[in-house]
């Protein structure tokens, strides 16, 4: 069963596919987040925050090469920034606070 880090994990990161190139969200975005969703749900249950932390590390560093390769870059400037500061953040808030503790352990 999915708890709520994960189910806002999900949903946080269907925004982020939407960063991919069309041509690779069109032919493999089902299999990209579900082996996220497998990623976190295996993460959060062996490792707890930590593991959460850690998927969402690889995500978030990988994401400028996602953006880059993606995007024509007369429109890398607004959309990008705006996602990659977003996803920044949302990685700062969970990492600087207590989130293990309502129940990601």
């Amino acid at each position: 069963m999915r708890n709520s880090i994960q189910w806002c994990s999900e949903a946080l990161f269907r925004v982020v596919l939407r960063l991919y190139a069309p041509s690779l969200r069109r032919e493999f975005g089902d299999e990209i987040a579900d082996v996220f969703r497998q990623q976190i749900a295996d993460a959060t249950a062996s490792r707890g925050f930590a593991g959460f932390r850690d998927v969402w590390s690889c995500v978030i560093r990988e994401l400028p090469v996602v953006i880059l390769n993606a995007m024509p870059w007369q429109l890398v400037g607004g959309l990008a920034v705006s996602t990659l500061l977003t996803c920044i953040g949302f990685w700062c808030l969970v990492a600087g606070t207590g989130v293990a503790a309502i129940g990601v352990m």
